[in-house]
């Protein structure tokens, strides 16, 4: 069932993005960022919130290394679909997605790439 709190989020996903956009127009075509300089550091950021914010969240006590259990790349067991899905999203979301998105923002109007 739709809520306000629904719409009022996807809205400032909507306003966030516009405005991500804009800043990596201005970033890509006036100051010359290439665009490792400019999506390095967004993914930084980005991977570190979604990890303070399941922190914050989670109930349970986190581990980088989850070494009592044998575990791989963090939390990830081997026989975790999880570990698969992240190198998916990784690679074919992140550089396929949002990598491309920014590298056409040099050479084609915000608007359009929206």
């Amino acid at each position: 069932e739709p809520t306000f709190w629904g719409d009022f989020v996807a809205f400032l996903g909507a306003v966030f993005m516009a405005a991500y956009l804009l800043v990596g127009e201005k970033l890509r075509t006036k100051e010359s960022w290439s665009l490792w300089t400019y999506v390095q550091p967004v993914t930084a950021i980005s991977t570190l919130s979604c990890w303070l914010y399941s922190w914050l969240l989670d109930e349970e006590e986190l581990s980088f290394f989850c070494l009592e259990h044998n575990c791989v790349l963090g939390c990830f067991s081997p026989k975790d679909h999880a570990l698969y899905y992240s190198i998916y999203l990784g690679l074919f979301a992140g550089i396929g997605g949002h990598a491309s998105l920014n590298y056409l923002l040099k050479y084609i109007p915000t608007a359009t790439v929206g």
